[in-house]
C-alpha cells in the first residue's frame, strides 16, 4: 500500500509537469502582448522618469486599475530590468503557479470522497483542462496582471478551505485576498 502511494505520487507529479510543459509550449506559440498592457507600461515609464503615476506628465489622472502590478513592474524597471519583457515572463510564471495551486486544491479537496489514494490521479484533470484553455493561455502571455490576480485568488481560496478547522494559518488567506485587491 505504501509503495502504491509512492507510485501514485510520482505519476501525479509527472502528469503535473507534463501539463505545465503543454501550457508553456502553447503560451510560447502565442508570443504577443495585449494592447491594454501598454497603458500600464506608460504609467511605469512616467513613474520611473519621476513624473509620478501619470499617463501624461503634468496630467494627474488615475487611469490604471492594477496598482500592485504597476509597482512590481516599476520596481523591476528601477533596477534596470526590461519591465515589458518581465511583465510577460511574470504573467507566464504566475500562470504556472496557478496550475500548481489548482493541482494542490484538487488533491486536497476535490477527489477525497472515499479516501482511496488512486483518486489523486484524477486531480490532474482540472489542471490539464486549465493548461489547454485558450483564454487562460491568452491572458497568461498578455503581459497584464491577470494571471497574477488569478494565482492570488486561487491561493487565498486554498488557504481559506485548508484552514477552516485549523488554527495554524487561520488568517493567511486574508493576505492573498488583500494582495489581489491591490492588483
Amino acid at each position: 500500500m505504501l509503495k502504491q502511494k509512492k507510485y501514485i505520487r510520482i505519476f501525479s507529479v509527472a502528469m503535473l509537469i507534463i501539463c505545465i510543459t503543454i501550457f508553456l509550449k502553447l503560451a510560447y506559440n502565442y508570443q504577443f502582448i495585449q494592447d491594454d498592457a501598454f497603458t500600464t507600461f506608460r504609467y511605469v515609464k512616467n513613474f520611473l522618469a519621476g513624473n509620478g503615476l501619470v499617463f501624461n506628465a503634468g496630467e494627474y489622472v488615475e487611469g490604471y486599475t492594477n496598482f500592485l502590478w504597476v509597482m512590481i513592474l516599476s520596481g523591476l524597471g528601477y533596477f534596470g530590468i526590461n519591465y515589458i519583457a518581465a511583465s510577460q515572463i511574470l504573467s507566464v510564471l504566475f500562470g504556472v503557479l496557478s496550475l500548481i495551486v489548482v493541482y494542490l486544491f484538487s488533491v486536497k479537496f476535490v477527489f477525497i470522497s472515499s479516501g482511496k489514494s488512486y483518486q489523486k490521479i484524477f486531480a490532474i484533470f482540472p489542471v490539464y483542462l486549465l493548461s489547454v484553455n485558450g483564454s487562460f493561455i491568452y491572458w497568461s502571455v498578455s503581459g497584464m496582471e491577470t494571471s497574477f490576480f488569478l494565482v492570488l485568488i486561487f491561493t487565498g481560496i486554498y488557504f481559506f478551505a485548508a484552514n477552516l478547522n485549523n488554527q495554524r494559518y487561520k488568517y493567511l488567506y486574508v493576505l492573498f485576498f488583500i494582495l489581489a485587491a491591490f492588483t
